[in-house]
């Protein structure tokens, strides 16, 4: 009837509906871990604690404008203002600055809120309004932007590599003592999942050398220590009245308890973490852009896909010692039997060009199907001219491993859909592959852009120093100054500093134009004095020191010679030279404070660090 069949396209239209219902409810769970921690990592973060991200820029900005504001709603009508007027202005900016940061923080908490549900239940209208928000407006927002998204964080990271060194900006990080103290924490905790190695190498890593020098000291635990753990296994098992002997296991349980605890203490504790972010303290870091300068051995994680030095990068990745640019491609081996690879080794069978159609389902089919394909090249073999025999018996020496790459799979239980689903994911693999490659090949023109803005921009910058440091050296002010000056009547020191440099550049001027070199006799008392001589040979009179004094003479190609005079009335005597080499200079300047250099077989014995500053004031006068 009528009736009956209105009824039936209810039916079918309401089945439509919730089908319809039902994916969209899939889709939307597919993208509510974005969502997730979008909102409570990002998001939801940064408004909660907005107080402590806004740098004093943004809060400047923040305040001018609600001042701004604020003077447009109070503003006197005859527009005359007055101390009490500008008083009552800066404090009701503050108190609405104040409710802002307020509200943003509430915000922050509300969103995080509507992602977990964590509502009480008289906040029902609340909740409500939260599932609307998390459903509706965020939901709709990322799905827009992950729906249509092109994943090109390799891509990115590639170019980073290189585009970072073209920046001239410094790179700080900046971080809460509570946030470094949690991550301290994380990365030692969970340090077996982080550095993913045997223990044998886990010592040599970067990362577990910083961590042991961060975390809290505690006795040192090493896991040789076999006779603690039988010591305590049986103290253990007497207090409980068992008599059992110890195994193995025993062992090995007891040193990852005794590690546990170890790695437990180790922990910054609790009331260090709520001191930490109640004072909140904020450190910066400063990154070095120019990393490839110092660390050469760069590859690409193939864990992250992120560049990274060798030192911290999985085990099989740490034998090499080659520089990679860019990710390089390698092949899934597929599953490993016995020390083999069955499945790479059926893969390069199958895609021999001489190898016939297969319809194997099964790896027993497919090795009598390989079996028949010997027997053919056999028969080729005997019918056919001896030139070719050798390209034959290669051939049935390959289909030899196919069989028992199939033998080796049939007796191991795995279907041959494991073969499919390797072949599906190498391409699919070569394909992310190919297109990361044209990817950073079609993006190669912005480094050179990059690049090309970098030398601009430093060109700018030498240029830029260059005239200060002319107008520096020739004490010269801009015109609209000197000007400015006569009209008032003001004296202007560097103006004076002016007249001082041109009497001096006219006397330099008439004096000969022949370079000197830096050169300086100087008392071996001055030199005591300022500790640069540390001390001289016991044996030598104290009343003859006044009479001693040394005199440093640089040398064109760096090196320093020194001559120790001794001067007695009108005659003076030279008691040795010595020369202090430009390697040597160097090899001070990396060394200690305290370090010590002994000349003429220990005569004298100098303090690098004073010897350097006496050096470096000595030209510097000669300038």
């Amino acid at each position: 009837t009528e009736e009956t069949f209105m009824r039936l396209v209810d039916l079918e239209s309401a089945m439509s509906e919730g089908a319809d219902g039902e994916q969209n409810e899939h889709e939307k769970e597919v993208y509510t871990p974005i969502l997730t921690v979008f909102v409570n990592s990002i998001l939801g973060h940064l408004l909660e604690q907005c107080s402590k991200v806004l740098t004093s820029k943004m809060k400047n900005s923040l305040s001018a404008k609600i001042k701004a504001r604020l003077h447009r709603i109070k503003a006197p009508k005859d527009g005359k203002t007055n101390d009490k007027y500008e008083k009552e202005i800066e404090k009701d900016t503050k108190e609405v600055e104040g409710k802002m940061i307020f509200n943003l923080k509430q915000l922050g908490v509300f969103l995080r809120c509507a992602l977990t549900g964590d509502f009480s239940p008289q906040q029902r209208r609340l909740k409500e309004l939260g599932r609307w928000v998390r459903d509706e407006p965020l939901m709709d927002c990322v799905e827009r932007v992950a729906k249509d998204a092109e994943d090109k964080v390799e891509t990115e990271m590639t170019l980073d590599l290189y585009e970072s060194h073209y920046t001239v900006n410094e790179i700080t990080i900046s971080l809460t003592t509570d946030l470094l103290l949690h991550l301290s924490n994380s990365l030692w905790w969970f340090q077996d999942k982080v550095i993913a190695l045997t223990p044998e190498f886990v010592p040599q890593d970067k990362l577990y050398q910083v961590l042991l020098e961060l975390q809290p000291e505690v006795q040192q635990y090493t896991s040789k220590k076999v006779e603690d753990a039988v010591a305590n296994i049986k103290l253990r098992k007497a207090s409980e009245g068992v008599v059992t002997d110890i195994s193995p296991k025993d062992i090995t349980d007891e040193l990852k308890r005794i590690k546990h605890g170890y790695e437990s203490a180790r922990l910054w504790p609790q009331f260090m973490n709520v001191i930490a972010s109640e004072t909140a303290v904020t450190h910066n870091f400063t990154i070095k852009s120019r990393f490839l300068q110092q660390y050469r051995d760069l590859c690409f994680c193939r864990d992250c896909q992120a560049p990274i030095v060798r030192s911290m990068a999985p085990q099989k990745q740490r034998g090499r010692s080659d520089l990679r640019l860019i990710r390089l491609y390698r092949p899934d081996i597929g599953l490993e039997i016995g020390g083999q690879f069955p499945l790479t080794d059926l893969v390069k069978v199958l895609t021999m060009k001489d190898l016939p159609v297969l319809k194997s389902r099964d790896f027993m089919s497919l090795k009598y199907e390989l079996e028949e394909c010997q027997k053919l090249a056999h028969d080729r073999i005997s019918r056919g001219a001896k030139s070719g025999a050798q390209k034959e018996f290669a051939f049935i020496a390959d289909l030899d491993k196919g069989k028992e790459a199939c033998e080796t799979m049939r007796a191991y239980g795995k279907p041959l859909s494991s073969l499919v689903k390797l072949v599906f994911e190498s391409l699919e693999e070569r394909q992310e592959q190919h297109d990361y490659l044209k990817s950073v090949d079609d993006s190669s023109d912005k480094i050179e852009k990059t690049k090309k803005a970098y030398k601009e921009q430093l060109s700018n910058m030498l240029e830029s120093l260059t005239r200060v440091v002319q107008a520096s050296e020739e004490a010269r002010l801009p015109e609209v100054f000197l000007r400015k000056a006569e009209q008032k009547g003001a004296s202007l020191k560097l103006a004076r500093v002016a007249k001082i440099h041109r009497r001096a550049s006219l006397s330099k001027s008439r004096q000969e134009q022949n370079a000197y070199m830096p050169s300086a006799t100087i008392s071996l008392g001055f030199l005591r004095s300022k500790q640069v001589v540390a001390w001289i040979q016991q044996d030598f009179p104290k009343n003859q020191y006044k009479r001693v004094s040394f005199i440093f003479s640089a040398v064109e190609n760096g090196d320093w010679e020194v001559i120790a005079m001794h001067k007695e009335g009108r005659a003076a005597n030279a008691l040795f030279k010595f020369r202090i080499a430009m390697q040597e200079i160097e090899r001070m300047r990396c060394a200690g404070k305290t370090a010590k250099v002994s000349y003429e077989n220990g005569w004298v014995v100098i303090n690098a660090f004073n010897l350097l500053q006496l050096l470096a004031r000595i030209t510097a006068d000669a300038c």
